[in-house]
């Protein structure tokens, strides 16, 4: 995967600055090559960097209920956050999860090559836009994941 160091302001907030990760899709991520995934996988430098939270690996398979505003609509989409830690309890996975978005997706008409961004406002507020194929910047990769990294400026 390789990470791309940017400043991105929020459409939300005038001149601040967040971080935010953009999601190209896959065939795989639509679902319509006949796959079942469990979501999608979120890169660890993700959580260390703060655009997710570290969830415990005390207990199996933590979760959260995380709430994005679709900046498309306005609505609210709630989205599971899941650390798959079994690797601490006898088995062997250690990853970061986002689950949830099949309906979402389908509903949107998203298709393989669109993508979605995903921005933390605050703590536990985000947004997620859709970003289709022909209006995607040239300059991204066609890697899966990539950072949008900024400076915030709420102590976090």
């Amino acid at each position: 995967m390789r990470i791309i160091w940017l400043d991105y302001k929020s459409p939300l907030l005038e001149n601040h600055m967040i971080r935010a990760a953009i999601k190209i899709l896959s065939e795989n991520d639509i679902g319509i090559n006949g796959s079942h995934q469990a979501g999608f996988l979120v890169p660890k430098v993700f959580v260390n960097q703060g655009l997710f939270q570290t969830l415990p690996d005390t207990e199996i398979n933590p979760r959260l209920r995380l709430k994005f505003i679709d900046l498309t609509d306005g609505s609210e989409v709630f989205l599971n956050y899941i650390f798959y830690n079994n690797k601490f309890f006898g088995g062997t996975r250690h990853e970061y999860r986002l689950t949830g978005l099949t309906r979402w997706i389908k509903n949107h008409g998203l298709k393989p090559g669109d993508s979605i961004q995903v921005s933390k406002i605050s703590g536990f507020d985000y947004t997620i836009e859709i970003i289709k194929k022909e209006r995607r910047p040239k300059t991204l990769s066609e890697d899966s994941w990539i950072a949008l990294y900024g400076k915030v400026t709420n102590n976090e």
